[in-house]
């Protein structure tokens, strides 16, 4: 239980993180900054999953919490997808987007990991 980031695909262009059960921000961080890492070991874009279907909940002060991560994607970042979590994650993103336009703009969320797949994929063909 608790968090973990591994690559989503062999190109390495997107980390996928997974935070199951009962976790905390501290376990947040750690997995984050793994994804830093991560992400700074190659020189293209990678894009984020963080999955949170099995999820038991968000810790307290998820609102703060959201702005402080939003500081965290390194330079080669590009969307960060949030699969599951129901309506409290759905909402508290919302509130983010709203409050943080600028810092919260990669930031989406959906329901399940064919949507996220298929979001990335439509992102990066817009960008083409």
């Amino acid at each position: 239980m608790g968090g973990r980031v591994q690559w989503d695909d062999p190109e390495q262009t997107i980390l996928r993180f997974v935070f199951d059960g009962e976790w905390d921000w501290v376990v947040v961080r750690q997995v984050a900054l793994m994804g830093q890492e991560m992400s700074a070991s190659v020189n293209h874009r990678v894009d984020s999953v963080v999955d949170l279907r099995q999820s038991q909940g968000l810790p307290a002060h998820s609102l703060s919490q959201f702005e402080q991560l939003a500081q965290f994607p390194s330079p080669n970042s590009g969307v960060i997808v949030i699969v599951g979590g129901g309506n409290l994650v759905a909402s508290l993103l919302n509130i983010f987007k709203r409050v943080y336009r600028s810092a919260a703009a990669k930031y989406h969320y959906v329901e399940t990991m064919e949507e996220a797949e298929r979001l990335i994929r439509r992102l990066r063909r817009e960008l083409q």
